[in-house]
């Protein structure tokens, strides 16, 4: 239990056949068993090759997962944190403060500014209380300004960098969202 922080590239064309009712789709879910790839479409059991870096980077903190929505878009987990309650107050925040486990796009412009706060907070200490302050919740870890907090500081810095040098913002959406 707990808060778990996943980022996802979000194809921004339908890649796959969904071949169930709309009545019978649960939870955005179906298996690879049960989708079919269009015409041209990549093997759907692994990374596609412009993603390939960001699927090597979320391996090594995570695992690699992949499904498709109801539409045919496939989304591809590129980024994960655990009870990191200030970096998730902040994707929320982007949304207007609706904390509910929805997809949040995020755009380049969000990635740019988040980097720099980052970075203020790596530098100065001080400042984390008041650009990335944490956020009481139900299973959602620690509120102290500690090691940990800034180990995830350290963590976020490198995640965000990756993606803004790496993320194909043309072909795919930048996806937050949380599960608690």
């Amino acid at each position: 239990m707990g808060l778990d922080m996943y980022w996802y590239a979000k194809t921004k064309r339908k890649v796959v056949e969904v071949v169930c009712k709309e009545e019978e789709y649960d939870d955005n879910y179906i298996s690879f068993s049960q989708w079919r790839a269009e015409e041209g479409a990549i093997d759907l059991t692994s990374y596609p090759e412009e993603l390939k870096e960001l699927g090597e980077y979320i391996y090594r903190t995570n695992f690699k997962s992949q499904w498709n929505d109801k539409d045919g878009r496939m989304y591809y987990q590129i980024g994960y944190f655990r009870k990191f309650n200030a970096l998730h107050k902040y994707m929320c925040d982007l949304d207007g403060g609706r904390d509910e486990c929805q997809d949040i796009l995020i755009k380049k412009e969000d990635l740019i500014k988040l980097l720099s706060i980052l970075d203020k907070v790596n530098e100065n200490h001080n400042l984390a209380d008041v650009l990335l302050p944490t956020q009481k919740g139900f299973f959602f870890g620690d509120t102290e300004y500690d090691q940990w907090y800034f180990g995830d500081i350290k963590d976020a810095i490198e995640m965000v960098e990756i993606f803004l040098e790496k993320f194909d913002f043309e072909n795919y959406d930048l996806i937050y969202c949380a599960s608690w």
